[in-house]
Protein backbone atom coordinates (compact mmCIF):
# COMPACT_ATOMS: atom_id res chain seq x y z
CA UNK A 1 0.00 0.00 0.00
CA UNK A 2 2.42 2.60 -0.87
CA UNK A 3 -0.29 5.13 -1.49
CA UNK A 4 -1.19 5.11 2.25
CA UNK A 5 2.75 4.92 3.06
CA UNK A 6 3.22 8.43 1.71
CA UNK A 7 -0.16 9.85 3.54
CA UNK A 8 1.48 8.74 6.71
CA UNK A 9 5.26 10.19 6.09
CA UNK A 10 3.36 13.18 4.57
CA UNK A 11 1.29 13.28 8.29
CA UNK A 12 4.19 12.63 10.60
CA UNK A 13 6.55 15.79 8.39
CA UNK A 14 3.22 17.53 9.09
CA UNK A 15 3.39 16.98 12.84
CA UNK A 16 7.41 16.96 13.60
CA UNK A 17 7.28 20.77 11.58
CA UNK A 18 4.09 22.31 13.95
CA UNK A 19 6.08 23.43 17.00
CA UNK A 20 8.72 24.96 14.43
CA UNK A 21 5.52 26.85 12.75
CA UNK A 22 4.37 27.88 16.27
CA UNK A 23 7.20 28.96 17.75
CA UNK A 24 8.23 31.41 14.62
CA UNK A 25 4.35 32.81 14.65
CA UNK A 26 5.22 33.72 18.70
CA UNK A 27 8.66 35.31 17.37
CA UNK A 28 6.93 37.44 14.78
CA UNK A 29 4.68 38.23 17.60
CA UNK A 30 7.41 39.20 19.88
CA UNK A 31 9.26 41.18 17.19
CA UNK A 32 6.16 43.07 16.27
CA UNK A 33 5.79 44.39 19.98
CA UNK A 34 9.54 45.28 19.76
CA UNK A 35 8.84 47.09 16.69
CA UNK A 36 5.67 48.92 18.01
CA UNK A 37 7.68 50.16 21.24
CA UNK A 38 10.80 50.94 19.00
CA UNK A 39 7.90 53.35 17.07
CA UNK A 40 6.61 54.79 19.84
CA UNK A 41 10.40 55.62 21.75
CA UNK A 42 11.17 57.50 18.88
CA UNK A 43 7.97 59.44 19.13
CA UNK A 44 8.31 60.37 22.37
CA UNK A 45 8.08 63.99 22.93
CA UNK A 46 9.54 63.51 26.37
CA UNK A 47 8.89 62.33 29.98
CA UNK A 48 9.13 62.48 33.55
CA UNK A 49 9.55 59.23 35.59
CA UNK A 50 11.34 57.85 38.85
CA UNK A 51 13.99 55.45 37.50
CA UNK A 52 15.32 52.51 39.51
CA UNK A 53 18.57 51.72 38.30
CA UNK A 54 20.65 48.57 39.05
CA UNK A 55 24.17 48.03 37.55
CA UNK A 56 27.11 46.03 37.99
CA UNK A 57 30.04 48.09 38.73
CA UNK A 58 33.00 46.06 39.71
CA UNK A 59 31.40 43.16 40.28
CA UNK A 60 28.48 44.78 42.59
CA UNK A 61 24.90 45.46 41.99
CA UNK A 62 24.48 49.13 42.93
CA UNK A 63 21.35 50.85 43.67
CA UNK A 64 20.17 54.18 42.28
CA UNK A 65 17.10 55.89 42.68
CA UNK A 66 16.19 59.48 40.72
CA UNK A 67 13.72 61.97 39.60
CA UNK A 68 14.12 62.10 35.54
CA UNK A 69 12.86 64.85 33.49
CA UNK A 70 13.65 64.07 29.26
CA UNK A 71 13.00 66.53 26.61
CA UNK A 72 13.92 64.97 23.15
CA UNK A 73 13.96 68.53 20.97
CA UNK A 74 16.46 70.03 21.85
CA UNK A 75 17.89 67.17 24.28
CA UNK A 76 17.87 68.10 27.76
CA UNK A 77 17.76 66.01 31.14
CA UNK A 78 17.58 66.63 34.48
CA UNK A 79 18.04 64.26 36.85
CA UNK A 80 17.17 64.50 41.13
CA UNK A 81 19.03 61.89 42.83
CA UNK A 82 16.50 60.15 45.84
CA UNK A 83 19.18 57.61 46.77
CA UNK A 84 22.19 57.25 47.81
CA UNK A 85 23.43 60.80 48.22
CA UNK A 86 19.66 62.23 48.32
CA UNK A 87 19.74 65.75 46.77
CA UNK A 88 22.61 65.65 43.56
CA UNK A 89 21.21 67.20 40.78
CA UNK A 90 22.19 67.16 37.41
CA UNK A 91 21.10 69.51 34.02
CA UNK A 92 22.09 69.23 31.04
CA UNK A 93 20.36 71.69 28.52
CA UNK A 94 20.04 73.05 25.52
CA UNK A 95 22.02 70.25 23.67
CA UNK A 96 23.26 68.54 26.82
CA UNK A 97 26.61 69.98 25.79
CA UNK A 98 27.41 70.51 29.30
CA UNK A 99 26.52 69.28 32.61
CA UNK A 100 25.45 71.04 35.85
CA UNK A 101 26.00 69.49 39.01
CA UNK A 102 24.91 70.11 42.55
CA UNK A 103 26.55 67.48 44.85
CA UNK A 104 24.19 68.73 47.70
CA UNK A 105 27.71 68.59 49.72
CA UNK A 106 31.17 69.66 49.37
CA UNK A 107 32.32 71.46 47.70
CA UNK A 108 29.16 73.54 47.93
CA UNK A 109 29.28 74.72 44.56
CA UNK A 110 28.06 74.27 41.43
CA UNK A 111 30.00 72.12 38.93
CA UNK A 112 29.89 72.29 35.06
CA UNK A 113 31.19 69.01 33.63
CA UNK A 114 31.46 67.31 30.28
CA UNK A 115 28.36 64.77 30.15
CA UNK A 116 31.03 61.96 28.45
CA UNK A 117 34.20 63.15 30.17
CA UNK A 118 35.62 60.81 32.29
CA UNK A 119 34.57 62.01 36.17
CA UNK A 120 30.93 61.98 34.87
CA UNK A 121 31.38 58.37 33.33
CA UNK A 122 32.92 56.97 36.14
CA UNK A 123 31.08 54.20 37.84
CA UNK A 124 28.61 54.16 34.90
CA UNK A 125 26.86 51.69 32.24
CA UNK A 126 25.79 55.20 30.17
CA UNK A 127 25.99 58.22 30.11
CA UNK A 128 23.44 62.07 30.84
CA UNK A 129 22.87 61.39 26.83
CA UNK A 130 21.09 58.27 27.26
CA UNK A 131 18.61 58.83 29.83
CA UNK A 132 15.50 58.10 26.96
CA UNK A 133 14.94 55.23 25.67
CA UNK A 134 16.58 55.97 21.88
CA UNK A 135 20.09 54.16 22.60
CA UNK A 136 17.77 51.20 23.59
CA UNK A 137 15.59 51.86 20.38
CA UNK A 138 18.92 51.53 18.66
CA UNK A 139 20.23 48.26 19.85
CA UNK A 140 17.09 46.39 19.48
CA UNK A 141 16.24 47.44 16.08
CA UNK A 142 19.57 46.29 15.12
CA UNK A 143 19.40 43.03 17.08
CA UNK A 144 16.61 42.53 15.29
CA UNK A 145 17.66 43.11 11.77
CA UNK A 146 20.03 41.24 12.16
CA UNK A 147 18.17 38.31 14.07
CA UNK A 148 20.20 34.99 13.37
CA UNK A 149 17.37 32.21 14.09
CA UNK A 150 20.48 29.66 14.54
CA UNK A 151 21.77 31.08 18.17
CA UNK A 152 19.02 34.09 18.90
CA UNK A 153 15.95 32.75 20.58
CA UNK A 154 13.15 35.79 20.44
CA UNK A 155 10.22 35.23 22.38
CA UNK A 156 6.51 36.64 24.29
CA UNK A 157 6.08 35.22 27.78
CA UNK A 158 3.18 35.17 29.99
CA UNK A 159 1.61 38.77 30.11
CA UNK A 160 2.17 40.46 33.61
CA UNK A 161 1.63 43.72 35.95
CA UNK A 162 4.31 45.40 36.98
CA UNK A 163 4.00 48.14 39.50
CA UNK A 164 -0.14 48.17 38.45
CA UNK A 165 0.49 48.31 34.94
CA UNK A 166 -0.36 45.55 32.45
CA UNK A 167 2.60 44.63 30.49
CA UNK A 168 3.74 42.11 27.76
CA UNK A 169 6.65 40.39 28.50
CA UNK A 170 9.38 39.69 25.62
CA UNK A 171 13.06 38.06 26.16
CA UNK A 172 15.89 37.71 23.62
CA UNK A 173 18.29 35.37 24.25
CA UNK A 174 21.53 35.16 22.51
CA UNK A 175 22.65 31.53 22.78
CA UNK A 176 26.06 32.42 20.60
CA UNK A 177 27.37 35.03 23.16
CA UNK A 178 31.04 34.93 23.48
CA UNK A 179 34.09 37.04 24.49
CA UNK A 180 36.60 37.86 21.20
CA UNK A 181 39.88 40.04 20.67
CA UNK A 182 39.82 42.83 18.39
CA UNK A 183 42.79 45.31 17.99
CA UNK A 184 42.08 48.97 18.39
CA UNK A 185 42.67 51.12 15.43
CA UNK A 186 43.84 54.62 15.52
CA UNK A 187 41.80 57.27 17.26
CA UNK A 188 39.58 55.03 18.39
CA UNK A 189 38.30 54.56 22.23
CA UNK A 190 35.86 52.14 24.13
CA UNK A 191 32.77 53.92 23.16
CA UNK A 192 33.45 53.86 19.59
CA UNK A 193 33.86 49.99 19.83
CA UNK A 194 31.28 49.72 21.60
CA UNK A 195 28.94 51.86 19.29
CA UNK A 196 30.53 49.92 16.22
CA UNK A 197 29.57 46.29 17.75
CA UNK A 198 26.57 47.56 19.25
CA UNK A 199 27.47 46.43 23.12
CA UNK A 200 27.89 48.28 26.49
CA UNK A 201 31.00 50.26 26.90
CA UNK A 202 31.06 49.39 30.25
CA UNK A 203 31.28 45.91 29.71
CA UNK A 204 34.05 46.52 27.43
CA UNK A 205 35.64 48.14 30.08
CA UNK A 206 34.91 45.51 32.54
CA UNK A 207 36.54 42.88 30.44
CA UNK A 208 39.80 44.70 30.31
CA UNK A 209 41.00 45.74 33.79
CA UNK A 210 44.24 46.92 32.57
CA UNK A 211 42.36 50.08 31.12
CA UNK A 212 41.39 52.42 33.51
CA UNK A 213 39.16 54.74 31.41
CA UNK A 214 37.11 55.06 28.13
CA UNK A 215 39.75 56.57 26.77
CA UNK A 216 42.58 54.61 27.88
CA UNK A 217 43.56 52.36 24.86
CA UNK A 218 45.70 53.15 22.02
CA UNK A 219 46.06 51.99 18.00
CA UNK A 220 47.73 48.32 17.82
CA UNK A 221 46.07 47.41 21.49
CA UNK A 222 43.98 44.05 22.15
CA UNK A 223 40.93 44.22 23.86
CA UNK A 224 38.41 41.50 25.14
CA UNK A 225 34.88 42.67 23.43
CA UNK A 226 31.29 40.74 23.81
CA UNK A 227 29.58 39.12 20.86
CA UNK A 228 26.32 40.83 22.04
CA UNK A 229 25.35 43.48 24.30
CA UNK A 230 23.97 40.70 26.55
CA UNK A 231 23.27 36.70 26.74
CA UNK A 232 19.30 37.90 27.28
CA UNK A 233 17.53 40.88 27.88
CA UNK A 234 13.84 40.80 29.22
CA UNK A 235 11.50 43.77 28.48
CA UNK A 236 8.00 44.61 30.30
CA UNK A 237 6.24 46.47 27.70
CA UNK A 238 3.45 48.58 29.34
CA UNK A 239 0.02 47.95 27.37
CA UNK A 240 -0.86 51.40 27.02
CA UNK A 241 2.16 53.30 25.95
CA UNK A 242 4.34 51.02 24.36
CA UNK A 243 7.12 51.93 26.21
CA UNK A 244 9.15 49.94 28.44
CA UNK A 245 8.44 49.55 32.38
CA UNK A 246 11.31 47.39 32.80
CA UNK A 247 14.59 46.80 31.61
CA UNK A 248 16.75 43.77 32.43
CA UNK A 249 19.86 42.81 30.86
CA UNK A 250 22.02 39.59 31.88
CA UNK A 251 25.30 38.23 30.69
CA UNK A 252 27.69 35.31 31.65
CA UNK A 253 28.02 36.95 35.06
CA UNK A 254 24.26 36.97 35.45
CA UNK A 255 22.36 40.30 36.34
CA UNK A 256 24.55 43.02 34.64
CA UNK A 257 21.61 45.56 34.42
CA UNK A 258 18.27 46.80 35.43
CA UNK A 259 16.02 50.16 35.01
CA UNK A 260 12.70 50.14 36.09
CA UNK A 261 10.43 52.90 35.43
CA UNK A 262 7.67 54.58 37.81
CA UNK A 263 5.38 57.51 37.72
CA UNK A 264 5.80 57.57 34.50
CA UNK A 265 4.42 60.56 32.37
CA UNK A 266 4.72 60.52 28.45
CA UNK A 267 5.02 63.86 26.49
CA UNK A 268 4.69 66.31 29.49
CA UNK A 269 3.79 69.91 28.98
CA UNK A 270 7.23 71.13 30.39
CA UNK A 271 7.27 74.93 31.71
CA UNK A 272 9.19 77.00 29.16
CA UNK A 273 12.25 77.66 31.92
CA UNK A 274 11.88 73.91 32.62
CA UNK A 275 15.47 73.29 31.97
CA UNK A 276 16.67 76.17 33.43
CA UNK A 277 18.85 76.38 36.38
CA UNK A 278 16.28 79.08 38.07
CA UNK A 279 13.63 76.96 37.97
CA UNK A 280 11.84 76.96 41.09
CA UNK A 281 11.90 73.70 41.50
CA UNK A 282 15.82 73.19 41.73
CA UNK A 283 18.51 73.94 44.00
CA UNK A 284 20.97 75.06 42.34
Amino acid sequence: MPGLNRIFIVLAIALVSLPAVASLAQDARAAGLIRQMIDSARALRGFTSVIRKTERIEGELILQVSKVKVSRNPYEVYVKQLAPKAGVEILCADGCRKALINMNGFPWINLTLDPDGTTMRRRQHHTVHDSGFDLLADILERSLNEFNPQNQVLTRGADVTWQGEEAYQISMENRGYHTRKYTVSAQENIADIAGRFNVNEYAILELNPQCDNYEDVRAGQELLIPSHYGVKMTLFINKKTLLPLLIRVYDNRGLFEEYDYTQFVPNPEFAANEFDESFAEYDF
